[in-house]
């Protein structure tokens, strides 16, 4: 068995037992931001990333991070999650964090969000503007832009169609296509 292969497997594991057996709320707590770290996204094809999984014929599964204020002002957690195979990092969801402002704010990145989010792109991780503000996103991209690396949203909608503060705006839907990047949709409204 391969060592991704491995990976995969103690992650499906793990969310298995965290759906179905009772946890303590303590490690109820652990196992939520494992949850979180190490939540799942369908991704086609891995155009992006520096290194694939063979699944055999199976659609490439990229590891992702949403909501990396798990980073806690701690660069070094950076590599630890690329190491772990991270390999999308969607940095924001809700509020102002250490990383930055999400869709509900108008902040931009803090320095530590532009360190880290620069260092992921250093990696080769992909940087998923989804839940970023406007300002947060055009920090996002002159980051990517520097590390010559697309941006994605991986569940965004067009704000022109739907508008909700977490949406796409028009330029930011030029932008990602700008980069190489890509868009994919969600079902909230």
């Amino acid at each position: 068995m391969k060592k991704n292969d491995l990976f995969l497997a103690i992650y499906l594991l793990a969310a298995i037992v965290f759906l179905i057996i009772p946890i303590p709320s303590r490690l109820l707590d652990v196992l939520i931001l494992f949850n979180i770290a190490m939540s799942l996204i369908i991704v086609f094809n891995c155009l992006f990333a520096k290194e694939t999984l063979d699944m055999s014929g199976f659609p490439t599964l990229l590891l992702s991070v949403e909501d990396a204020r798990i980073l806690c002002k701690i660069l070094e957690r950076v590599d630890m999650l690329y190491s772990l195979g991270v390999r999308i990092l969607t940095p924001l969801w809700k509020g102002e964090t250490c990383i930055g402002g999400s869709h509900d704010t108008e902040s931009g990145l803090t320095n530590f969000g532009r360190d880290a989010l620069s260092r992921a792109a250093e990696l080769g991780m992909i940087l998923d503007i989804s839940h970023a503000s406007a300002a947060s996103a055009e920090d996002i991209f002159t980051i990517s832009k520097k590390h010559c690396r697309p941006v994605i949203a991986s569940h965004s909608n067009a704000y022109e169609i739907c508008p909700v503060s977490r949406n796409l705006r028009k330029d930011q839907i030029q932008a990602i296509v700008a980069s190489d990047g890509l868009i994919g949709i969600n079902l909230y409204k």
